[in-house]
């Protein structure tokens, strides 16, 4: 099946990809995202929303620090 699509339009959906999909997996993995007990919807949300402010906070320290790869959080761990 040929792909219709410019090379430039499918090369920026492949890299937004690639960014979405590394954050999910850092949530997932490093932020324990899937394991929350929480008894109700209230906690739930704090519990998440902290979660994504503290990832969205390395995001911003190693963009400071590496402005190339800002969501490679190893650097931030020595």
């Amino acid at each position: 099946m040929t792909d219709d699509r410019p090379s430039e339009f499918v090369h920026q959906l492949m890299d937004i990809r690639r960014k979405v999909e590394t954050v999910i997996s850092q949530l997932t993995d490093r932020f324990n995202v899937q394991k929350i007990k929480a008894k109700d919807m209230w906690h739930l949300c704090a519990k998440v929303g902290r979660k994504i402010l503290t990832h969205t906070m390395c995001c911003f320290i190693n963009s400071k620090l590496s402005p190339e790869q800002p969501v490679k959080f190893h650097m931030l761990v020595q």
